[in-house]
């Protein structure tokens, strides 16, 4: 038995050690940095990437609070137009997320349930989520959990789930959010 194990750990160290290794065969690889594949646009405006075009109507702070969370509910009127070929999701859970005062929180952070429990108890609208056939739109409400004291807000929109750098974003501030109570 321990000669086994023996034999295993030489090998792994074998492995290990040889991992990578190039030297004069002229397949050396360099380091990459991630980056964003960003489209950018202002409040009303709209912006396209990859055939999808989103355009935040607007956004509403109702002064909602969440007491689990201590976070407020932001509602965000989005219309999604699909100039593809393809049958395209558009959903509130699944291709939208937040940066917050410069904190990133995905989807699942942000796009809660008890935020749209929110929106169903405020106003009688859907939340987007919809299959978008090729060259038609949708439109609907994201609703999302967002830190009281914000300041500076983007909402990004994902167009391809599978694709999680490229992204449409739309810049927020305290100055273009409609502030509401209800």
């Amino acid at each position: 038995m321990n000669c086994k194990r023996i034999i295993c750990a030489v090998l792994c160290a074998a492995m290990l050690l040889s991992a990578g290794c190039s030297k004069g065969k002229g397949n050396n690889t360099e380091p990459t940095e991630a980056t964003y594949e960003e489209v950018t646009a202002e409040l009303g405006q709209s912006a396209t990437y990859g055939g999808m075009t989103l355009t935040v109507d607007f956004a509403e702070d109702p002064g909602i609070r969440i007491d689990d969370s201590g976070n407020n509910v932001m509602f965000f009127h989005v219309t999604i137009e699909n100039e593809t070929e393809e049958t395209v999701t558009a959903s509130y859970l699944n291709n939208f997320c937040l940066t917050v005062n410069g904190t990133f929180y995905e989807s699942y952070e942000c796009c809660t349930i008890p935020a749209m429990k929110k929106l169903y108890d405020t106003y009688d609208v859907d939340a987007i989520n919809a299959e978008v056939q090729p060259h038609t739109s949708c439109e609907g409400y994201v609703a999302c959990e967002v830190n009281p004291r914000y300041d500076l807000i983007d909402l990004h929109y994902i167009p391809k789930t599978t694709d999680r750098a490229s992204r449409i974003t739309v810049t927020l501030t305290q100055e273009n959010i409609r502030k509401t109570s209800k």
